[in-house]
């Protein structure tokens, strides 16, 4: 065998073996690709999904969700500025609430909430009317609104407007055929919604409300005032509640 012909014989040899070499690992990567192409399919492989955090809100009412408590760590805003707040003006608004809702809270909860939006519904009013009298004070506005403070509706249940700020003194004119002790309970619990409403630590279920009444009890809400959803959610409020549309608000 010349050096020619044995030179070529090798070439052929090497070649034949870098080609069976490449073709066998060909085949094993394909019979690696289908099988972990059958094992995803089968489910066995699943991928990770992101999820984004979702911020929680927490509903109640804190002394009492009948109306709503802002997320942990943040209040509402004080409904009313610190210089107008007294000892007089939180006395008025209990006794408000305690004659166009009611003090019962424990045997009707959502009369809680009702207060509340009552509360809401008040406030945003006398802002509006700021508007035209800018030193409109609430108290003033409150004693004109809530029909408790008019002389005829008074004269029906004076005990209303001899309940105390403390809370525990008797009314003189309280009926002997009901219980205080219960009913102070109650008064004593109303209170202390408005200083938690007052503190920012729950807000009104029916922030959009500018009026309330009953029409069975002779409540005639005017055409620009349009009617709320406020007691939906299992919630069946005494009260109508009412935003303002257009139009001069007026008491």
């Amino acid at each position: 065998m010349t050096f020619w012909t044995a030179y070529k014989s090798g070439c052929v040899v090497l070649c034949a073996a870098v080609y069976c070499a490449a073709f066998y690992s060909n085949l094993q990567t394909n019979k690696e690709r289908d099988a972990h192409a059958k094992e995803h399919k089968a489910g066995r492989y699943d991928c990770p999904r992101r999820t984004a955090a979702v911020p929680t809100v927490t509903h109640g009412l804190g002394h009492g969700r009948s109306g709503q408590t802002p997320a942990e760590g943040r209040r509402v805003p004080p409904p009313v500025k610190a210089a107008q707040w007294s000892p007089e003006l939180h006395r008025t608004l209990g006794i408000c609430l305690a004659a166009e809702v009611g003090v019962d809270t424990g045997e009707r909860p959502n009369r809680a909430a009702e207060q509340v939006a009552v509360l809401g519904a008040l406030v945003k009013r006398w802002h509006r009317r700021q508007r035209v009298d800018p030193e409109l004070q609430l108290i003033d506005h409150a004693i004109a609104y809530c029909r408790v403070f008019e002389k005829r509706e008074g004269s029906r249940r004076p005990w209303l407007l001899e309940l105390s700020y403390d809370g525990d003194i008797k009314p003189k004119s309280w009926p002997s055929n009901l219980s205080w002790s219960r009913y102070a309970r109650h008064w004593r619990d109303t209170l202390q919604r408005v200083t938690d409403w007052q503190s920012g630590t729950i807000a009104t279920p029916c922030a959009s409300a500018e009026h309330w009444g009953n029409v069975a009890l002779g409540d005639h809400p005017k055409p620009n005032m349009r009617l709320l959803g406020c007691g939906g959610q299992g919630r069946a409020f005494a009260n109508q509640f009412y935003s303002v549309t257009t139009g001069r608000m007026k008491l």
